[in-house]
C-alpha cells in the first residue's frame, strides 16, 4: 500500500493564508486571557489548546471552502475577460459555466431591448426626436465626406386637433400611426423616418436630391389620399403638409431643418396638404 502523498508545496503556501488566518483570530481573545491568569491549572492550558484547535479547525474548513469557491469565481470571470470566453470545465464547474454564460445572453438581451426602446417612439415605433437629432448630424457629415445628396422632409399632419376633438385621442394617435407606416413603406433602404413631436415626421433621404425627395413626397401624399386611415368604424382620408431642402456644404443640421421648416411654413399658409421644396 502506497503512503499517501504530501500536497506540492505551491499548494500548501496559496491555502496557507486560509488556515494560518482563522488560527490566528482564535488566538487573539484566548491568549490574553490566558497570559492574565498567573499560575494557569493544567486543565485550563487543556482547554485551551483543545478549544483553540477545535476553533481553528472549523474556521479553517469554513474559510477553505469559500476560498476554493471565490478562486472558482475569479478563475471563470478572467477567462471571459483575457480569452472573450468561459475556461472549458467539467462537472459542476460545467454547469456554473453555462449558467454564466445564459446570464451574460440575458444582460446582452435587456441591453439591446433597453437601447432600441429608448431611441424609439413609444406610439409611432420610429425613431424618437433625440435618435432623429444624431441621425441627421452623421449623415450631414457623411454627406460632406462622400459628395452624396442629403435632402429632408418634415411631414406636419393636418387637422389632427380637428380628429382629437371629434373622435377623440384614441383616433388621433391611429391617424399618426398610420402616417408612420406610410412613410416607412415609402421610404428606401438608407433611408429613415422619425417623429420629430406632436403631429411633426421627419424623414432623411440619403442619396436624393431635392427633385428626388419632392417626388418620394408626393407618393406618401398619394398613398394617404388612397390609402384612408381607420377611425373607429369610418374611413379617414389623411393630408399632411411638407417643406423639403437639400443640404448644402455649409449646412449643418439646424440650417437644414430650418429651411425645411421655413417650406412647410409656407405650403400651411398657402394651400394645405401641399409639398413645397426650399
Amino acid at each position: 500500500m502506497r503512503p499517501p502523498s504530501l500536497p506540492p508545496l505551491r499548494e500548501v503556501r496559496r491555502h496557507a493564508p486560509w488556515v494560518l488566518g482563522p488560527f490566528v483570530l482564535t488566538q487573539l481573545p484566548a491568549l490574553p486571557l490566558l497570559l492574565a491568569l498567573r499560575d494557569p491549572g493544567p486543565a485550563v492550558l487543556a482547554a485551551y489548546v483543545a478549544g483553540s484547535l477545535l476553533a481553528a479547525t472549523f474556521l479553517a474548513g469554513v474559510a477553505l471552502a469559500w476560498g476554493v469557491r471565490v478562486e472558482r469565481i475569479v478563475g471563470l470571470v478572467h477567462g471571459y475577460v483575457e480569452n472573450g470566453r468561459l475556461p472549458v470545465a467539467t462537472g459542476d464547474a460545467q454547469g456554473s459555466e453555462e449558467r454564466v454564460k445564459a446570464s451574460l445572453a440575458s444582460l446582452d438581451r435587456v441591453v439591446r431591448s433597453l437601447e432600441s426602446d429608448a431611441a424609439r417612439d413609444p406610439l409611432t415605433g420610429i425613431f424618437n426626436r433625440r435618435t432623429c437629432a444624431t441621425r441627421l448630424e452623421g449623415d450631414l457629415a457623411r454627406a460632406r465626406r462622400s459628395g452624396v445628396p442629403l435632402s429632408i422632409a418634415i411631414f406636419d399632419l393636418d387637422d389632427l386637433k380637428v380628429i382629437n376633438d371629434g373622435d377623440g385621442h384614441v383616433a388621433g394617435d391611429v391617424a399618426l400611426r398610420h402616417l408612420a407606416d406610410v412613410l416607412q413603406g415609402v421610404v428606401r433602404e438608407g433611408d429613415w423616418v422619425a417623429r420629430w413631436g406632436g403631429d411633426e415626421f421627419l424623414v432623411g433621404f440619403w442619396s436624393a436630391d431635392g427633385p428626388a425627395a419632392l417626388s418620394a413626397v408626393e407618393r406618401v401624399l398619394e398613398r394617404l389620399a388612397t390609402e384612408p386611415a381607420m377611425l373607429g368604424d369610418r374611413p379617414h382620408a389623411l393630408r399632411a403638409s411638407v417643406g423639403v431642402a437639400q443640404a448644402v456644404p455649409e449646412d449643418d443640421a439646424t440650417g437644414l431643418f430650418s429651411r425645411a421648416d421655413a417650406a412647410l411654413l409656407q405650403t400651411k399658409r398657402q394651400n394645405r396638404g401641399r409639398v413645397m421644396l426650399a
